[in-house]
Formats: C-alpha cells, sequence, structure tokens
C-alpha cells in the first residue's frame, strides 16, 4: 500500500537520501522516495511496518516531524 507523508525539518538533500537508503533497507518496504525539495516521503510498505519507518524518521535527525497527507 501506498503512503505520503510530509517531512518537516530535513536539513539538506544528502539528510534526505541518507533517510530514503536507511528506510529502503527495512523488510516490508518494496519501494520509498525522500523528496528534500518537496518534503515528500512517499512509501510503498506493508501496513505493518508503518510505525517502525515512522520512528525512523523522528530518530533520525532531531526536529523531523511528520504528517499523512494520503
Amino acid at each position: 500500500m501506498e503512503y505520503t507523508y510530509i517531512l518537516k525539518g530535513l536539513d539538506c538533500a544528502v539528510c534526505a537520501q541518507n533517510l530514503e537508503h536507511k528506510i529502503s533497507k527495512i523488510k516490508g518496504v518494496n519501494d520509498v522516495c525522500v523528496n528534500y525539495m518537496t518534503s515528500k516521503l512517499i512509501l510503498d510498505c506493508n501496513e505493518e511496518i508503518i510505525e517502525t519507518v515512522l520512528n525512523l524518521c523522528s530518530n533520525f535527525e532531531e526536529g523531523i516531524t511528520y504528517k499523512r497527507i494520503r
């Protein structure tokens, strides 16, 4: 299932790329895109791991927040 979130607090495009890479390593993630310019996280994954992904986002860098938009 596809989920879209707005991420606030990412410092730079390299951070977005590093976060995307870490999320892609989580078992159950089929596809992920973290776009620094649009502040979007687009995630295709099993519903059971959403909490794991969002916890990773919150702990990745101080100040990152998220809000589901789709």
